[in-house]
This record gives C-alpha cells, structure tokens and sequence, in this order.
C-alpha cells in the first residue's frame, strides 16, 4: 500500500518519552537525568494536543530545532521541517481532500529544494482510494497502486505495478467467510474477513494467505452490546499464538502486550492505570524484569517519570508546564 511515514519525525514523537497532555497544554519542557547528566527538550502542541514544535535545548538555554509542524483547519498536516543541527535538512508538504477529506499528495524536498520523493491519491469517493502513485526523486513514477470494489468502498481487490505498468503483486479480497478454502497463488495475497458472536463477545476475523503459503489469522474481540475493544490476537498457519493485546475497552487504554515466538511467550508489557491515568509500565523478557516505568501526575498532568533498567540504573524525567 502507498503510505509514507517520516521516521525522523519518531524524535519529536518518542523522545524524551511518549506523552499526548490534554488539548489545553500548549508547551512542556522536559529535564531528563540520567547518569548525573542532563538534557533539556521543548515541546509545543496545537489546539488538537499535537506536537507542533519539537526542540532541544543546549547547555547555555538555546533552542536547537529538531522538527516543526504546520496544520490545517481540520488538524492535517500540511508542512513537516526536519532540522540536523539547528539546520533545515528536509522538508515535507501534504495537501489533501476539501473538509478535511483524504491527502492527495505529498512532497519531500532537500534544504536546497530537490525533490527526493513524491507521492499523489485519487479517490472515486470521499476516503475511497481509486489509485496511487509513489514517485522518484527524478519525477518518474516508480509504483502504482489500483483498488477495486464491489460496491461503496467493499474492496474487491488491490493491483501493485512497476513504473513500466508490470503487475507486480494483487491482494484479493473476494473471500468472505472461514472455511472457504483458499490455495496459494503467485504473486497474491489472499484476505478472507467474518464476524462471529460467542454471545458475549463480537470476534472481528481477518485472514490472509499470501503467494509463499504463509497464513495469518487476526482476531479482535469486542463488547457485545457496544463494541469496545478488548483484546485482539494474531495466529500463524499452525495456530500458533504469535502476539496478544488486552485493553480495558479503548485502544488507548492498552493494558498488557504479549510477544510469542512459535507459540512460547518472549516479552510481555504490563500497563496499569489510576483512572484513564497511566501509572505503572513493566516490561518483561523471558519471564524476568527488564524496565519499570512510574508515572505521577498533578491536576491530571504528567510531572514525572520514573525508569528503572535492567542494570538498575534509573533514568528521571521531569516536566513543566510553562504559563
């Protein structure tokens, strides 16, 4: 599929820790301590809560800019700045459907205005992709995608070509229900989707096969009468358990995370809440504790984290929310 996603964007995202404050907060600054050492960061946020300014700050107070956003009306992002150094090194504009409708390009260009990517949808509906297309630096077109449908946006099938118009890959969505028996085939990968009920829960299934045999099978579980989310597990061809999610009835309300490798459990995350308030992270491996977050808050705001390692040494986050 035609996604792009900005992985040094993750900075202003993850660093110095993963935290999304209430829509009110419109800057935090961030004292990490670890070792005796310290870094400072900043972060400011739009009226949706999302980083729109993302900064560290160097010994004598200076802001040194590592990313910087613009928004639309509708909380799309139109402009993207990454900084190397304090130093402009790309720059990312998106536009996008009218009302706040689906993004129809996207362009990369270098601090000196080269383009290095490029990518446009159509849609034959509102949020219904007809086709995409992924460009080189060069302006030639490097991959299309075409989507089909049965009617509204139920898709039929997904078609991948090379530049040239080569059929390079087809995802086929024509299977409907379990037990439709299905048999590799090349160069496509097979989706089946079914609902289920066990008179408590609502079970989403979504199967895929792809052109090697290999099978993977997702099963999300839901409330009944509201259908909140509340736990979803992955299966690989021979039902073994590959990952394992529990949520207390939201997605942002995750409460543990299970990574199985042939159907033995590898790692495990624990998360405990006072409220909707994180307050407790574990993280295991191999049955033993590898990290400990703490998490404490004053008016519903996050002031400190605390993290102990597996070599026990502890890594403290402070945060302040300037006036």
């Amino acid at each position: 599929m035609n996604y792009y996603y900005d992985w040094y964007m993750l900075d202003a995202l993850y660093v110095p820790i993963q935290y999304y404050p209430s829509k009110d907060v419109k800057e935090i600054r961030f004292t990490q301590i670890k070792s005796e050492k310290e870094k400072k960061y900043v972060k400011k946020y739009n009226k949706d809560g999302h980083v729109s300014y993302y900064a560290r700050i160097d010994e004598d107070g200076k802001e040194i800019p590592v990313y910087d956003f613009e928004f639309n009306d509708f909380g799309q992002v139109i402009s993207s700045k990454a900084f190397k150094k304090g130093k402009l090194k790309h720059t990312i504009t998106e536009t996008y459907e009218a009302n706040g409708g689906g993004r129809t390009s996207l362009e990369k260009v270098d601090s000196k205005g080269r383009l290095k990517l490029r990518n446009t949808w159509e849609y034959k509906s509102t949020d219904c992709l007809s086709s995409s297309v992924r460009y080189k630096g060069n302006g030639k077109a490097h991959r299309k995608w075409i989507y089909s449908y049965y009617e509204g946006c139920d898709k039929e099938k997904t078609e991948l070509y090379n530049g040239e118009g080569k059929l390079l890959k087809t995802w086929s969505y024509a299977c409907k229900e379990e037990g439709e028996i299905l048999t590799k085939k090349k160069d496509t990968v097979q989706t089946c989707k079914w609902e289920e009920s066990d008179g408590e829960y609502l079970l989403k299934i979504y199967q895929t096969l792809d052109e090697k045999g290999k099978v993977r099978k997702h099963i999300a579980k839901y409330t009944l009468t509201d259908t909140l989310i509340v736990e979803r597990k992955t299966y690989d061809g021979d039902d073994n358990l590959l990952y394992e999610s529990k949520y207390d009835k939201a997605y942002n309300k995750l409460t543990k995370y299970i990574f199985y490798r042939k159907g033995i459990k590898r790692s495990e995350n624990n998360y405990t809440y006072d409220g909707n308030l994180l307050v407790v992270q574990e993280q295991y491996f191999k049955g033993k504790l590898r990290s400990k977050s703490t998490y404490q808050y004053q008016d519903s705001l996050l002031v400190k984290m605390k993290q102990l390692g597996k070599n026990g040494k502890e890594t403290i986050t402070l945060l302040e929310y300037p006036k």
